[in-house]
């Protein structure tokens, strides 16, 4: 054997030896269970193929999000595998099991983790807000869990998964969008945190409130978006509304607020063409629909209202709890479950203090 032919055959034979070597090293290492599986799952796989809807199967979904009594639902906008394709909705017990070809996504304001005997856990980070659990049950069954605004999700198959596809899937949920009796479009809504006095009860906000009116939102004056330019990550959403006053029910200010008048009230929403950005889940005032206000003067922009507490202090006249009579299936409302509990009550008592 020649001395170049000799080199060869070495190196090849000292590949083949450490590829060996390195395989057993990682079926034998103790990896963390905090690692997010995408890193060590589905190697080499395609980019997620996007997942669209018919506008039957948006009603089909929403239709069941409303017998299961729950107020939103979440939709997958990539596919949970290769050539994945929507089954079928099932509605049941507070719950929506969405069924595809790849797996299932349910959905519950209720805890979904199982009850029976759990063998391993591994924790994941979907996205940047969103973090997951992949439990895997005695029987070998595994589920993928984590929480969207206040509601739980359980995504299986009973099919074989690639863990990576699912978290890809879990991370591209949003609110569905559909069709209103109207034909209006409801766009979705993303929810950003802030600081902000939150009230227990209608007296307590009440008894620290200078300004109450109704009135009614006649437009926009001014929607202020802006987003960082690295991450798009939203800084600042807020929309000056102008407001025709039809009673002034108090008024501790140093100035006069005289029904007709039309003021400039603070809104923490702003919308652009395809989402509306919302701080707590506030939602924007409905135009030409009444509303009973409960305000402060800006300390830094003379002549604009804030809202007390965000979302507390903005009262659809005409409804019950957070639910608006004069727009057909409107919250009022698209936050947490614990502040929609609250508001329910607020309002109502608000209502009884001001307009009955």
């Amino acid at each position: 054997m020649n001395y170049k032919r000799k080199v060869v055959f070495i190196g090849l034979l000292l590949g083949a030896l450490l590829a060996g070597c390195s395989q057993n090293v990682n079926s034998s290492s103790n990896t963390p269970a905090t690692e997010n599986s995408a890193n060590n799952e589905g190697a080499g796989m395609t980019e997620a193929e996007p997942f669209s809807y018919t506008a039957e199967q948006k009603n089909e979904i929403s239709e069941a999000a409303k017998k299961a009594g729950l107020d939103k639902v979440y939709i997958p906008t990539v596919e949970l595998g290769v050539d994945d394709f929507l089954d079928r909705v099932e509605a049941k017990d507070n719950q929506v099991r969405i069924v595809f070809f790849r797996g299932s996504i349910t959905q519950s304001r209720e805890e979904l983790k199982p009850t029976n005997e759990i063998a391993s856990t591994k924790k994941v980070v979907l996205s940047k807000n969103v973090s997951g659990e992949w439990i895997t049950q005695e029987n070998g069954a595994t589920y993928l869990y984590f929480e969207i605004g206040g509601l739980h999700f359980s995504m299986e198959s009973a099919r074989d998964i690639s863990q990576a596809d699912y978290e890809r899937a879990a991370a591209s949920l949003e609110p569905l969008t559909v069709q209103d009796k109207a034909g209006t479009k409801t766009i979705p809504y993303t929810i950003t945190n802030s600081s902000a006095i939150s009230y227990g009860t209608f007296s307590e906000m009440d008894a620290q409130t200078d300004i109450v009116v109704k009135g009614t939102k006649a437009g926009a004056q001014e929607v202020v978006l802006k987003k960082e330019d690295v991450d798009g990550l939203v800084i600042d959403n807020r929309t000056l509304s102008k407001f025709v006053l039809s009673d002034v029910f108090r008024n501790n200010t140093g100035h006069t607020l005289s029904s007709g008048e039309t003021i400039t009230v603070q809104e923490n929403a702003a919308a652009d063409s395809s989402r509306v950005y919302s701080t707590f889940g506030y939602q924007l005032m409905n135009e030409n629909e009444e509303y009973l206000l409960f305000l402060r003067e800006s300390l830094t922009d003379p002549g604009v209202y804030i809202i007390r507490g965000v979302v507390y202090g903005k009262v659809p006249a005409a409804g019950e709890g957070i639910q608006s009579k004069s727009t057909a299936d409107d919250i009022q409302f698209k936050g947490d479950d614990y502040t929609r509990v609250q508001l329910d009550t607020i309002f109502e008592d608000a209502r009884k203090a001001y307009l009955n």
